[in-house]
């Protein structure tokens, strides 16, 4: 079985931060149709649960008492579960063809979500002990806060390759991938900033771009205004799940090259090597 990405020698190494955004964003340029094939069920899935979420309460039909949120949440994280875990695998593993409407929930997926819901509740748990060290000293809020998002951002950093793994059902655990990524923190944190930069500029443009959208639009239909300024937020937040997702696997296919170059030679080097 073939795919349709084709294997890129310009691919970066050494966990260059522009260099692997850069790489990342291309990638997605050039696979923009697969990653759509993947897209559309859970983009209606998570309209679905979006608009449920807001009907509850305005219509009384249940009473969720305070476990809305948090509960939607996790339906929509596994929503995103199966493209996610698809786009790691096209990313990371060759002879990997998407189809339409693809949406598969397995082991592999079940084990992306857990995953997935442990960093989430790391957030929550890391605003929560922000809001109570800003509470006594709220003069320096802003410098507690920055240390919170370092924090969040180091432990992201240390577990960058779980969620690659776990997409591909890879036979190492965890302690190996924390080894793996001890000492690089760093320059995984620096991915990350540069891809958030460059993400919120591409945001602000698209934004502009649906204001622009709308004006022009003005007097039509009330349906053309909404779809006009929909569709460049949709487009948008598309690529941004694309982009973060390869610039993971981007990562960690750079460590667990350098890894394998490091004990036998780069000859012997298989960065995608994980089960399907």
């Amino acid at each position: 079985m073939t795919t349709d990405a084709q294997i890129d020698p310009d691919e970066p190494q050494g966990l260059a931060m522009l260099g692997t955004v850069r790489w990342a964003i291309g990638f997605v340029f050039h696979n923009f149709g697969s990653l759509l094939k993947i897209s559309v069920t859970p983009f209606i899935l998570s309209v679905i649960l979006t608009n449920l979420q807001n009907m509850i309460p305005l219509f009384g039909l249940a009473d969720l008492k305070g476990w809305g949120d948090p509960l939607f949440s996790i339906l929509i994280l596994a929503a995103l579960a199966p493209q996610a875990t698809a786009w790691h695998r096209f990313a990371l593993l060759p002879d990997q063809r998407l189809r339409w409407c693809q949406f598969v929930f397995g082991r592999r997926e079940l084990k992306f979500l857990l995953i997935s819901l442990a960093g989430y509740l790391l957030t929550i748990l890391v605003g929560l002990a922000t809001a109570a060290l800003i509470a006594p000293m709220p003069q320096i809020w802003m410098a507690i806060q920055i240390l919170a998002a370092l924090l969040v951002m180091w432990i992201m950093a240390r577990c960058a390759m779980f969620l690659p793994a776990a997409s591909i059902g890879s036979d190492l655990g965890f302690a190996d991938y924390l080894r793996m990524t001890k000492g690089i923190a760093g320059r995984i944190i620096g991915v990350y900033l540069v891809a958030g930069i460059l993400m919120t500029i591409f945001g602000y443009g698209f934004m502009a771009l649906s204001e622009i959208a709308v004006r022009l639009t003005v007097g039509m239909p009330d349906l053309v205004p909404l779809v006009a300024e929909t569709l460049p937020r949709a487009f948008f937040n598309l690529l941004a799940v694309g982009v973060s997702i390869s610039i993971l696997s981007s990562i960690y296919k750079q460590i667990l090259s350098s890894e394998f170059e490091g004990r036998s030679g780069p000859d012997t080097a298989q960065p995608g090597d994980g089960t399907v």
